[in-house]
This record gives structure tokens, sequence and C-alpha cells, in this order.
């Protein structure tokens, strides 16, 4: 078993101003002058040693979540070994982690192109005051004692999106 398991991550932040040109009635994205630069940062965060399955990332291969639950064996066959990592959200909330230990960090990736998944940090009944836009992401470390891991859920306003997640338990 791995111990002292850490995730790296970064975040990073290009301020932009759209402005509408007069003539066509288009609009033009531009670098605002103030702040000069980018905005963000990176850290790790600790995560506990045992993750509570191969459920805690939506990074699994199906039924096979290990390299022994593989049948195909030679794995140049066209789809034996690949998996999109991707999961469903919908319209019905959809919880993402059923460990009820301390979250350490959470990331969720919205891999669709038309709806945006809509976050709640307290339960299935709770607000749902993140919206990741088509193509966005949002990630944040868990203080390890206010939020558990089965306390994460995401659902949809009009029709099912792609996910990609990562709940980790605190170390």
């Amino acid at each position: 078993m791995a111990n002292a398991r850490r995730i790296p991550f970064n975040t990073i932040v290009i301020p932009t101003i759209t402005r509408e040109q007069e003539e066509e009635y288009k609009t033009q994205e531009e670098f605002m002058a103030s702040p000069e630069g980018t905005l963000g940062g990176s850290g790790n965060v600790a995560i506990h040693a045992t993750q509570s399955s191969a459920g805690w990332t939506s990074m699994i291969a199906g039924t096979a979540n290990f390299w022994e639950q593989h049948t195909t064996v030679n794995w140049e066959v066209g789809g034996a070994w690949t998996f999109d990592g991707t999961v469903t959200a919908s319209t019905t909330p959809d919880q993402l982690s059923s460990d009820s230990g301390a979250c350490g960090f959470a990331f969720i990736k919205n891999e669709g192109l038309t709806n945006d998944c809509l976050v709640s940090l307290n339960g299935t009944s709770g607000n749902y005051y993140i919206s990741v836009p088509p193509g966005g992401a949002v990630l944040f470390r868990g203080d390890g004692s206010n939020l558990n891991c089965d306390e994460i859920y995401v659902k949809t306003e009009l029709s099912a999106t792609d996910i990609e997640f990562v709940i980790a338990k605190a170390a």
C-alpha cells in the first residue's frame, strides 16, 4: 500500500475582457491590462493511503478496475484496454463517492459540449451553487473535517453531460 500519497495541483486564470466592435456587431476578447499577468497558484494535498474503492475517481475501466481482472490476453486488440474515464451526470442528483470520510481533494471537469454541470457540497437536497460550464473544471481542497466525500453531488438542469472526477479522502 502506498503511504504518504499526495495530489499535486495548480490553477491559472487569465483575466480577459470582452469588447463589442461597433461596425460589425461582433465581440472580441482581449487580455485585461490590470492585473498584469495571470492569477493562480499551485500546491500539494496529502490524501489518505487507502481510498474507499476504485470508484474514488472516474478513471476506472468499467468492471475491470485492476489489471488482473482483464480477460483479454492480447492488449493490442482494439478496445481491449481502453476506457474514456468519464461518467454521465443527468438531471437526477448523482453522488460521486459513497465514502463518509472527510474530503481532502475534489476535482470535477465537465467534458460535455452544451450543458453546465451543477455541484452541491451539502448532499442531494443541498444547494447547487457551483456551476461548471462545458469544458470547464473546478478543484478544491477539503479542510479535513467539514466536508465529507459523500456530500458531493452533481446534476444538470437540462440534459446529460459527461464529467471526470477525483474525490479523495483526507490524510
